[in-house]
């Protein structure tokens, strides 16, 4: 349950702050949308391109 209240908290400081940056754009909401998607891709290259290939403190 940890891990869910974590991603919430994620999700809920991360549209915030986007929001409140995108309120000063034209479309807002296509905005949000946009920021969101890459940050949420930055997240899986970053898991695949690191975590995967090299593992921390993981099996060798």
């Amino acid at each position: 349950m940890p891990t869910f209240t974590t991603f919430v908290i994620g999700t809920t400081v991360l549209y915030l702050g986007l929001s409140t940056v995108a309120n000063q754009l034209t479309e807002p909401d296509h905005w949000v949308a946009y920021a969101a998607a890459n940050a949420l891709g930055i997240a899986v290259i970053m898991h695949v391109a690191v975590w995967r290939r090299w593992p921390v403190g993981g099996k060798q």
